[in-house]
């Protein structure tokens, strides 16, 4: 399950002291986190649900990335686009046109 191996993916992150790629996946975690809180009666989202929150997520980033280099603020911009590619590796591959 996704939010199995998002702990554990936090857990090699504490560990291997990546600080960046742990703040992610924190942030990963507290979405799916959000989502459970809409119901109380939800202990574990199935995988369906993590892939919509994360995507969503994803979007976002997205999102910001695009406005920081709207702004002129390729930084920003690179610093998204980093914690977006942790939240890839969590979604599925989109299909390629074969």
């Amino acid at each position: 399950m996704l939010e199995e191996r998002l702990n554990e993916e936090m857990k090699q992150a504490l560990k291997g002291g990546r600080q960046d790629r742990l703040g992610t996946l924190r942030m990963m975690r507290s979405q799916i986190l959000l989502e459970k809180k809409k119901d109380a009666s939800i202990q574990v989202l199935s995988d369906p649900q993590v892939t919509q929150v994360l995507g969503a997520y994803a979007k976002k980033l997205r999102d910001s990335a695009a406005e920081y280099e709207k702004l002129g603020k390729p930084e920003e911009s690179a610093k998204i686009r980093a914690e977006l590619a942790v939240v890839q590796e969590f979604l599925p591959q989109p299909l390629t046109a074969e």
